[in-house]
């Protein structure tokens, strides 16, 4: 097949308007494990130049990633990871879940598929705003010891300055501290501030090779030298950490009365001020989660402590790929409150978020990337739902349909 024809066939493949043996070639060219290289790039571009897609009615896109996944072609790493991650839901639901889960899914898994199917791109009659809101990035602002500012996100790749004998490198979005023993003749420690705005993401690795993901509108204050009897930092927001194993200096994370005691561990932690607790969720190895006033709890891989405001303690199963999502690029919902949904978009886009009216039974579910405008997001979550939205500047405006 040559490339006009590929690009033929691909462009009426993910507007959905191939015959049905065009539609046959096109898969059956995807298929083939020679072809998968190009594939992915045609499919890559397309995610990033989504001009030429269209909204595909339910029914439709649920037949098209049936089609997929029912035609055995899991033994293409084109395919891996659809079949868990696309549902197809009976048809009395189609209209809601199953469309909301489908096509979202199928809009961040373009690499597996030869469909990009979304909701009506910006522009469209439906959710829009004069100034398409975009999402987030890796901004974020360190602050040093001595007071000195730097806007990570505009500042160039390479040494940046630095107190406490220490090595500071930036590095495509994220910033690296190699410990070089301590300044002469200071005995202080000296601690640093990385700070993300509300639309911003960072990575850091610190001195002792431990590395924080640290999600929007967060704080991670942290000392450029570990050299007492434990290794301290302090949280606002939420991060996902990777802790280096050092059974001589245990890694302590505080997060407003809560703090996480572990050795060498995987794990993710929110307490933002406006959820109602602080949720520790162990991907791996084993932590203590402590309470100020109370006693500490040990938890298990895959489970996770959350203690509300008034100190009342729940330990539950995780669903990992939920918890971790916003690390890997997605928003992920279960069966997830529309508050809890909105104050993620609030912190991930920027946006201020009213209600005019009662939303809290108000439950949707679905995956979709975190690289869609705004508005491409809340259009899927009306038709999953019975909510309507208005943007105006920055804000968004919820209300019944």
């Amino acid at each position: 097949m040559n490339t006009i024809r590929q690009e033929y066939l691909f462009r009426r493949s993910i507007t959905g308007t191939a015959t049905p043996e065009e539609q046959q070639e096109w898969t059956d060219w995807l298929t083939m494990p020679e072809n998968e290289a190009m594939a992915r790039a045609w499919m890559e571009r397309a995610y990033d130049e989504p001009k030429d897609l269209v909204q595909l009615e339910p029914d439709k896109a649920i037949s098209m990633i049936a089609s997929i996944l029912d035609a055995g072609r899991e033994e293409n790493s084109l395919y891996d990871g659809m079949r868990d991650r696309v549902q197809v839901v009976p048809s009395a639901r189609r209209r809601r879940l199953a469309y909301w889960t489908t096509s979202i899914a199928a809009s961040c898994l373009l690499a597996y598929a030869g469909f990009y199917l979304v909701g009506r791109h910006v522009g469209n009659k439906g959710i829009a705003s004069q100034t398409p809101i975009v999402p987030g990035s890796n901004r974020a602002v360190l602050t040093l010891a001595n007071g000195q500012t730097i806007v990570l996100d505009s500042a160039q790749d390479g040494q940046l300055p630095t107190q406490g004998g220490v090595k500071l490198v930036k590095l495509n979005g994220s910033i690296s501290y190699m410990q070089a023993g301590r300044e002469a003749g200071s005995t202080e420690v000296v601690y640093n501030t990385l700070r993300t705005p509300r639309g911003g993401q960072y990575q850091i690795q610190l001195p002792d090779g431990s590395k924080v993901w640290l999600n929007s509108a967060s704080v991670l204050r942290f000392p450029t030298a570990f050299n007492g009897k434990d290794r301290r930092l302090e949280l606002e927001g939420e991060a996902y950490i990777e802790v280096a194993r050092n059974a001589q200096m245990p890694f302590v994370l505080q997060a407003g009365k809560v703090s996480v005691d572990v050795l060498g561990t995987s794990f993710n932690v929110m307490a933002y001020a406006d959820e109602a607790a602080i949720k520790t969720t162990l991907v791996s190895g084993s932590v203590k989660v402590n309470r100020e006033g109370r006693g500490g709890t040990v938890i298990l891989p895959g489970q996770y402590a959350a203690y509300d405001q008034t100190g009342g303690l729940k330990i539950e199963q995780a669903d990992l790929k939920q918890v971790l999502a916003w690390k890997d690029g997605e928003f992920r919902f279960a069966e997830t409150r529309l508050t809890d949904i909105m104050r993620q978009i609030a912190r991930w886009y920027d946006v201020d978020v009213e209600y005019k009216g009662d939303f809290t039974n108000v439950v949707l579910s679905g995956v979709i990337s975190r690289r869609q405008y705004v508005s491409q997001l809340l259009e899927v979550l009306e038709i999953s739902g019975d909510v309507h939205f208005v943007i105006k500047d920055r804000t968004i405006t919820v209300t019944n349909k």
